[in-house]
């Protein structure tokens, strides 16, 4: 088997195509992951054009060593060195073999002039927005390219939350000046990515009959020039599965609503909520809390 193409995909896009292979019976097919990053990994596919499994990479010898090893190599010899500068210091890569080696080997990338350590924006298959964590305008250049590309609901989408390189890898993205982007960044990527997952989920739930309710998730903002925040509801007497939102709105039977923060509401009533081993990040919300408890602790 010859080892032809490496391919960055992101780990929650990943985990979708694994709950709906659980339900076809393909799971066998899917290609090996191994992570490269926070929401990040890489994958291989032969001559053929036919992704790599695990099996298939166990038939060979292969070690997840073995496999960046590869996909690093490959990618060097195809990689074209043409990015879309947006501004200096700040670029689009937009060819997938030399989005591999800027992810899984950044360190051997040249010509790519970045003010500080290099930041990457991974929000869709062929869009890897690269600037420096020192590039103020960079970095908000990037962000606002981000929002744009995670708000096209047309567009084919591959992860979202920025991450910086530094001394132990990449490692997730934060800055105080660019808060309110950065939470509308992972509003967006949250809201797109549970819902791409809500229907595959739905279905694992309905195949073995537990009538549970897999929310969607929608994206608000409080006010224009806000940040966007992520929520799901949460009906009294329905057992729901909620993402990873910031915000769950109770709704009792006799309509009172009470917006609560998803981490307060985790640590206000850790008994009623359960985290379920899915990508992208899934909670079981079993029961039903106190609304008055809930809102003399708010």
């Amino acid at each position: 088997m010859n080892i032809a193409t490496a391919r960055i995909v992101g780990l929650d896009t990943a985990g979708i195509r694994r709950t709906r292979a659980e339900i076809d019976g393909t799971v066998d097919a899917l290609p090996h992951v191994v992570p490269v990053a926070p929401d990040l990994g890489v994958i291989l596919a032969d001559d053929q054009g036919s992704v790599i499994s695990a099996a298939a990479l166990r038939d060979l010898g292969m070690t997840d060593e073995d496999v960046l090893r590869a996909a690093v190599e490959v990618a060097q010899q195809q990689a074209a060195s043409d990015v879309a500068v947006v501004r200096p210091g700040t670029v689009v890569v937009q060819d997938p073999d030399l989005a591999v080696l800027v992810v899984a080997a950044p360190s051997s990338l040249q010509g790519i002039d970045l003010d500080g350590a290099p930041v990457l924006f991974p929000v869709a298959p062929t869009t890897f927005i690269l600037t420096g964590n020192a590039d103020v305008v960079g970095l908000d250049t990037a962000a606002g390219l981000a929002q744009q590309v995670l708000s096209d609901e047309d567009g084919d989408v591959l992860s979202g939350p920025p991450v910086v390189f530094g001394p132990d890898g990449w490692q997730p993205f934060e800055r105080a000046g660019l808060d309110g982007d950065l939470r509308t960044i992972r509003a967006l990527w949250t809201s797109t990515a549970a819902n791409l997952q809500q229907e595959a989920l739905q279905a694992v739930f309905d195949r073995v009959g537990e009538d549970v309710h897999v929310a969607p998730v929608f994206v608000a903002r409080l006010d224009e020039g806000d940040a966007a925040f992520a929520y799901s509801s949460w009906t009294e007497d329905v057992e729901t599965i909620v993402a990873a939102v910031d915000t769950v709105v109770l709704v009792t039977l006799d309509g009172q609503t009470l917006p609560v923060p998803f981490g307060r509401l985790r640590s206000l009533v850790p008994d009623l909520v359960e985290e379920l081993a899915v990508r992208p990040t899934r909670f079981r919300l079993r029961g039903y809390p106190d609304i008055a408890m809930l809102r003399t602790e708010l």
